[in-house]
């Protein structure tokens, strides 16, 4: 399935940016249809007389390329119709917009940046970027408010200096077709989600309102106590706001080569499946009850993924642990290259944007060499050692997905850490006791005490983990 379907959304980006006319991509799915037909129906009377006879019928070799060139333009079809989504031509002239935001407002130093739906007549017209220049209100804003605004919405360009950021991309793939400066006084707050909007796609009203949850999570931190940079690396590192890191801390971070802690992925998952798998899967003996306690583990899972903003990292991992849930509760193994693949198909199906998002890639490149690599590690013989079993293993994991995500950071972003493995393997303990205060944060949140003193074990915890 990945195999048709990668090379069909790798031509639907050139046919969605190609022409933004919709007529031009109904018409070469037509023809591609109408060759695919042909294809097929050649491949039903070809009579196979050569070996390949022996092992295959004429039906099974019609059936697989029927499937693989259906495959393949399904998604030519939906990676046309993403990119064409992006690629919307916005009036050059000065108009009245009203828009919802749709992300937490971002101080960018000379202005702040936030993503933002514009609303049209009964429904959501597209996603834009704006940018509030000498206006200090625009930091209070919260996700979910309703503004309106007079200004220019333009397509994202580049500025065509030689080896730049390809900034326009990047705004193209998190779904962004539009960007508008919005100077003081030329924008006022017209209302507040209010639980659901009729005028938002289904997935965003999810997302705005799981969002607006994570603000008031947030905020039970800030009364715990947590201040400056503990506050911000306990919020990337449990609820995925990573807007507060200071640039200082990430280049730290990067240096090393530990960049991913900060990011939720399955490393993170992993440490709250194991939790609750413990409280919640331990004890159950009935089949009823381990259907039910797997059900309700899923639930929090997506849940949870909903609440940090569905980045793709934790998109991967959610619907990996799914399949992992499934099988055990089904007795089988759903942890494999095939549940992998499965788990790309499904997320670039849902969003073909993310086969050009960097985290999708490093996410999957990470657990494939995991996959790959790591069982040919544990044969080595000096891998059997019991006593040294955690530690050789934490490192052989460590160097099994370095291995295939250490040329695509080099090539990205031009750096390259070799002892990342052993910067993961003094930082991961750490950071899984500080995942494990967020619910213990969350249930303590309502008490003075207990709140208090779990956000001083915060930041001691912080203090030690940038500290190493």
């Amino acid at each position: 399935m990945v195999l048709p379907l990668l090379p069909g959304f790798w031509l639907g980006r050139w046919v969605g940016e190609a022409n933004g006319e919709e007529s031009f991509v109904v018409s070469f799915l037509c023809l591609a249809v109408v060759l695919a037909g042909v294809a097929c129906v050649a491949c039903g009377f070809f009579s196979f007389r050569t070996h390949i006879s022996e092992y295959v019928s004429r039906r099974t070799v019609c059936f697989g390329v029927t499937l693989f060139l259906y495959l393949f333009l399904f998604g030519c079809w939906r990676s046309a119709t993403a990119w064409q989504n992006v690629q919307k031509a916005w009036p050059a002239e000065s108009r009245l917009w009203r828009v919802m935001l749709a992300d937490v407002p971002e101080d960018a130093g000379h202005s702040v940046r936030v993503a933002a739906m514009v609303l049209g007549e009964g429904r959501a017209i597209g996603r834009i970027q704006l940018y509030f220049y000498g206006d200090s209100m625009a930091k209070h804003l919260q996700v979910g408010d309703e503004l309106l605004f007079k200004g220019i919405i333009s397509r994202p360009r580049n500025r065509g200096n030689p080896g730049e950021f390809d900034f326009a991309s990047y705004l193209a793939v998190k779904g962004i077709s539009g960007r508008a400066s919005v100077l003081e006084g030329k924008w006022r707050k017209t209302g507040g989600y209010d639980g659901w909007d009729n005028r938002l796609p289904f997935m965003s009203n999810l997302l705005v309102g799981a969002l607006r949850g994570r603000e008031h999570l947030l905020d039970l931190y800030s009364e715990a106590g947590l201040r400056g940079e503990p506050m911000a690396l306990f919020s990337a590192l449990t609820l995925g706001e990573d807007s507060a890191l200071s640039p200082e801390l990430e280049d730290v971070y990067a240096g090393v080569g530990v960049t991913h802690v900060l990011a939720l992925s399955g490393m993170h998952l992993t440490y709250l499946v194991t939790m609750l798998n413990f409280v919640l899967l331990r004890y159950c003996r009935k089949r009823v009850a381990k259907w039910l306690g797997g059900i309700l583990v899923l639930g929090m899972i997506w849940g949870y993924t909903f609440l940090a903003g569905i980045p793709p990292s934790l998109v991967r991992a959610a619907v990996t642990y799914s399949f992992m849930q499934v099988g055990a509760l089904l007795g089988r193994s759903g942890f494999s290259v095939n549940s992998l693949s499965v788990s790309a198909v499904l997320m670039l199906c849902l969003n073909p944007l993310w086969l050009y998002d960097v985290g999708f890639q490093l996410s999957f490149l990470a657990m494939a060499g995991i996959l790959l690599v790591y069982p040919r590690c544990r044969e080595w013989g000096f891998m059997c050692n019991r006593r040294w079993a955690w530690l050789l293993d934490s490192l052989a994991v460590s160097l099994a997905a370095s291995t295939f995500t250490i040329p695509l950071v080099a090539c990205c972003f031009g750096t390259f850490a070799p002892y990342s493995a052993l910067g993961t393997l003094f930082v991961s303990p750490i950071s899984a006791v500080l995942v494990y205060c967020m619910p213990v944060m969350w249930l303590v949140g309502w008490t003075g005490v207990g709140a208090v003193v779990c956000a001083k074990v915060v930041g001691w915890l912080v203090f030690l983990q940038n500290g190493c």
